[in-house]
């Protein structure tokens, strides 16, 4: 997430440090730490998304059901 494609809340917050009274220096602090905090976000959704689309090509793993007593339905 950029300022430049924001959404509304993101925009709203960098529209209040503006308002904010606040010294140039401490304002800059203010806007990199919320570009840090966007980073971050955006890094930990894309690990997610990244491990998501990894995990459906892995193989299924599991075991199947074989009825009561764990006999094979097939055998009986």
């Amino acid at each position: 997430m950029t300022t430049a494609s924001c959404k509304t809340m993101c925009c709203s917050i960098y529209k209040r440090i503006a308002e904010i009274r606040l010294s140039e220096y401490d304002r800059r602090l203010a806007v990199y730490a919320m570009r840090d905090a966007e980073a971050i976000a955006d890094a930990v959704v894309w690990a997610k998304d990244r491990i998501a689309s990894l995990g459906a090509m892995l193989p299924k793993l599991g075991f199947k059901y074989c009825g009561p007593g764990g006999s094979n339905p097939s055998s009986l």
